[in-house]
């Protein structure tokens, strides 16, 4: 059972502007930390806390939301005992002739799949390990288990501090490196847009689990692997074009909810 967690008040940093191809790109952080405060009760005191950035990027013509989320280890030799699962729900549409069209993506390994879920499932594109962002060529060995580790691309920095203190590294190359305690994901969902009449109305759980409790592969059926973790943090990538103007929705479009009573 998920269990309610201490999370520090959230840091909102300034706005700053960009130039993107031209145009003026508003950008606004906000910076959450959960610590593992009930450890004993869930044998993971190894695990220390999960934490997430939030960065919105906007102006008329377009909207979108990107994170990069990490989480840290008391030793090195503890990362590879925890990983993190994204959960969604929601959609990603156009609209063309007055008729709704949903944008597709592969997804648990399915390519062209409509991008909707009005139930919370598991957020896992390319292939059907339910650990986000794991290896694409992470096969089983009958002798060694999984010869690359599942979460050997995840990063040993944060991918968008600007000046991050080291280079950029993955940890399949930092397994043995006792310097490396922390390790981190990104996301940057599609991007809504007026021009292209796109709508992204997406809510997401970004949850941290033992590794043993995660299944090596996972059906469409899998919002119920939510029980299982550990801690969870909430964002939203909810960006529409109304009235010819980029605006951030504060519901779930009804359009992502079709089918649920």
């Amino acid at each position: 059972m998920l269990k309610l967690i201490k999370i520090l008040p959230l840091l909102y940093l300034s706005f700053f502007v960009e130039r993107t191809l031209g145009q003026d790109i508003e950008n606004s952080q906000r910076v959450s930390i959960a610590f593992n405060t009930d450890c004993e009760e869930t044998d993971s005191c190894d695990f220390t806390y999960l934490a997430m950035r939030t960065i919105d990027s906007f102006n008329e013509l377009s909207g979108a939301t990107r994170v990069s989320t990490g989480f840290k280890t008391r030793s090195n030799s503890a990362l590879k005992d925890f990983a993190i699962v994204q959960f969604h729900r929601g959609c990603m549409y156009t609209t063309k002739n007055g008729e709704i069209e949903f944008l597709r993506r592969s997804y648990l390994g399915i390519s062209n799949t409509a991008f909707f879920h009005p139930e919370w499932v598991v957020d896992s594109g390319p292939d059907n390990d339910p650990i986000y962002q794991s290896s694409l060529r992470g096969g089983m060995d009958d002798g060694f288990g999984f010869i690359y580790p599942r979460k050997e691309n995840y990063f040993t920095v944060d991918p968008y501090l600007e000046n991050p203190q080291r280079k950029m590294d993955f940890y399949m190359n930092n397994t043995d490196n006792e310097e490396i305690t922390k390790l981190y994901v990104s996301d940057a969902p599609t991007a809504a847009s007026v021009e292209n009449k796109i709508t992204v109305s997406l809510e997401f759980k970004t949850c941290i689990f033992k590794t043993d409790d995660i299944p090596t592969r996972i059906s469409d059926d899998s919002g119920s692997l939510l029980e299982k973790a550990l801690i969870c943090l909430n964002w939203e990538h909810k960006w529409a074009p109304v009235n010819n103007k980029m605006t951030k929705m504060q519901e779930l479009d009804p359009v992502c909810l079709r089918g649920v009573k």
